[in-house]
């Protein structure tokens, strides 16, 4: 006895998907988030990273951060910002770690990072290390706050 024409039919769409089902089964984990440098997959124990973007949340990413540890032992931590869009001119920098950048403002354990020159071009760098800071301090979030002649900009350097 041969099928019908519907039993074929829907056999059909069937072993295309349970084949596709079958080939997206790997024992090799899938990247989840792309990291900062683009490298390879984010993880937590190694950077924690952050968009920039104006106190306030008028306008445009202000640029990226992140933040890595310093040694092999877990204490200090290497800041990185690539900072844009601000007014030329000397900006302030501060890392306060177990805030957000809402509660930036009220923090009194702010870790003051050296000043930054922004150019013409309205761009900057930030490459600085703290070696008072431990990295497990920032992971549940570091506010990343820059000040100067245009206002703030902020990014809460955080693993999630």
């Amino acid at each position: 006895m041969r099928p019908s024409r519907r039993v074929v039919r829907a056999a059909g769409p069937l072993a295309v998907v349970g084949a596709l089902v079958l080939t997206g089964c790997s024992s090799e984990p899938e990247p989840v988030i792309l990291g900062y440098d683009g490298s390879g997959t984010f993880r937590s124990d190694q950077e924690v990273a952050a968009t920039m973007t104006p106190v306030g949340g008028k306008g445009p990413s202000t640029g990226t951060a992140r933040a890595v540890p310093a040694g092999d032992d877990g204490e200090g931590v290497r800041v990185e910002a690539r900072l844009r869009d601000l007014d030329p001119g000397t900006w302030t920098v501060s890392l306060t770690p177990g805030t957000r950048c809402s509660d930036a403002g009220e923090a009194d354990d702010a870790v003051e990072l050296p000043d930054l020159t922004v150019g013409k071009d309205g761009r900057a760098r930030l490459d600085h290390t703290l070696d008072d800071v431990a990295f497990d301090s920032l992971v549940d979030g570091a506010a990343l706050v820059v000040e100067g002649p245009g206002g703030s900009s902020c990014g809460t350097l955080a693993d999630y």
